[in-house]
């Protein structure tokens, strides 16, 4: 992505992509092992240079990961 692109668009995009990357290596079997993926992510990029200067972001993506499972399946 180049660097004048949206910094939050960027965290999200590198989210996705490690995502993908990871489930094609080993398939997810549940929603809850995605979760805990993504959260030891968040971890790791929170460290990255790229993403410094978001501490909001990423507090609002852990909120989000954390949701009540009872909350996400009532809002279909």
């Amino acid at each position: 992505m180049p660097q004048q692109e949206n910094p939050v668009s960027h965290l999200l995009w590198c989210m996705l992509l490690a995502l993908r990357c990871a489930h094609n290596d080993t398939p997810f079997t549940s929603e809850s092992a995605r979760r805990k993926f993504l959260s030891q992510w968040l971890t790791g990029a929170r460290k990255v240079p790229t993403f410094s200067g978001m501490a909001r972001e990423f507090t609002t993506l852990r909120e989000l990961l954390g949701k009540d499972k009872k909350n996400r399946s009532t809002e279909f």
